[in-house]
């Protein structure tokens, strides 16, 4: 195994170890996308910025970064800190993946139910606005305000649905 491989073992052992949520995301891109994307940032003078002489050099080796980047997804993948393979031509939908993926992990076994107030603030409310401050009531669910607007976001597609690479990762 390389060294950089060994020390980020290593660091991910100690996150994990130290109760650190690790979200791990690789957004895949085909070759002929990064073709498109290369000839749209020549022509668009607001995007040259992003090309340099080394996008074309490294292009020469894509099937050498393929190689690496399978080997360390399969020895760096694990159960507590997998590997997310997301499809990522469609640029939206994948910042929409990787946001999922997030959210998902992240949240995980945290309540996102509202804290009740503390009797102390309900009480300064009380004395110092001269109103009665709402119970601790958790609002009704799927009910919205008058200036709220519900979000929908994607439905998250596995990556293994789109990129079957994405289940030959095992997760130990």
């Amino acid at each position: 195994m390389a060294p950089g491989l060994r020390r980020d073992q290593r660091l991910r052992a100690q996150l994990i170890a130290d109760e650190t949520r690790l979200v791990k995301l690789f957004l895949h891109i085909t070759p002929e996308e990064q073709i498109r994307r290369f000839r749209n940032r020549l022509s668009n003078p607001l995007k040259r910025w992003k090309l340099s002489y080394e996008d074309f050099r490294n292009r020469t080796h894509w099937k050498d970064y393929e190689t690496a980047i399978e080997d360390m997804m399969e020895k760096t993948s694990t159960r507590r800190a997998p590997w997310h393979l997301i499809p990522a031509n469609d640029k939206p939908y994948g910042r929409g993946a990787a946001l999922r993926i997030m959210a998902d992990r992240l949240s995980k076994n945290i309540s996102l139910d509202p804290r009740p107030l503390d009797p102390k603030v309900l009480e300064a409310a009380e004395r110092l606005l001269g109103i009665l401050a709402p119970a601790n009531d958790v609002p009704p669910k799927n009910r919205l305000g008058a200036n709220e607007t519900k979000v929908m976001m994607p439905k998250f597609i596995s990556p293994a649905a789109v990129c079957p690479i994405a289940d030959t990762f095992p997760r130990r």
